[in-house]
C-alpha cells in the first residue's frame, strides 16, 4: 500500500457524511424538547391564571350581590369554582369595601403563586395579583 492510497482513503473518510444527521439530531433534540416542555408548563400556568381570574370575578360578584360579602364567603365560593382545576391551589384572598364614592365599591384582591418545572431549567415561580372591583348594591 503506497502513501497515495492512504491519503485517498483518509480524504474519502473525511468526506463521508453518513450518520451526520443522527449526531445533529442528538445535539439539537434536547434543546428543542426543553423549549417545548417549558412552553407547555408556561401555558398550563397561564390557563390556571385565567381560570382563577374568572372564578374570582364570578365569586366576587355573586358574594357582593347576594349581600354576604365576608372574606370567608368569597374564599369558599372561589374554592368551589376552582376545585375542578386543582384542589391544592396556593390562593389567598382579601377584600375591602369603599363607601366614600357616590357608588359604593367592593374590591377583592387574590394572590396566586405557580411554580414551573421544566428540564434543565431551575424552578421558576410565577406570582400574580388579581384585583376585582364590583359595585355594591345600594341599600
Amino acid at each position: 500500500m503506497c502513501v497515495s492510497d492512504r491519503i485517498f482513503r483518509f480524504c474519502t473518510s473525511i468526506r463521508d457524511r453518513s450518520g451526520a444527521i443522527s449526531i445533529e439530531f442528538a445535539l439539537i433534540a434536547p434543546l428543542f424538547l426543553m423549549f417545548v416542555f417549558f412552553g407547555m408548563q408556561l401555558s398550563i400556568g397561564m390557563h390556571k391564571l385565567n381560570t382563577i381570574e374568572r372564578a374570582v370575578e364570578q365569586a366576587t360578584r355573586q358574594a357582593f350581590l347576594s349581600g354576604s360579602s365576608t372574606e370567608a364567603d368569597i374564599q369558599a365560593s372561589v374554592d368551589t369554582h376552582l376545585h375542578a382545576i386543582d384542589p391544592s391551589l396556593n390562593l389567598t384572598i382579601a377584600y375591602q369595601t369603599d363607601t366614600t364614592t357616590s357608588v359604593p365599591m367592593g374590591n377583592v384582591t387574590a394572590d396566586y403563586t405557580f411554580e414551573i418545572h421544566a428540564f434543565f431549567v431551575p424552578k421558576m415561580t410565577l406570582r400574580s395579583t388579581i384585583d376585582v372591583d364590583v359595585p355594591l348594591p345600594l341599600s
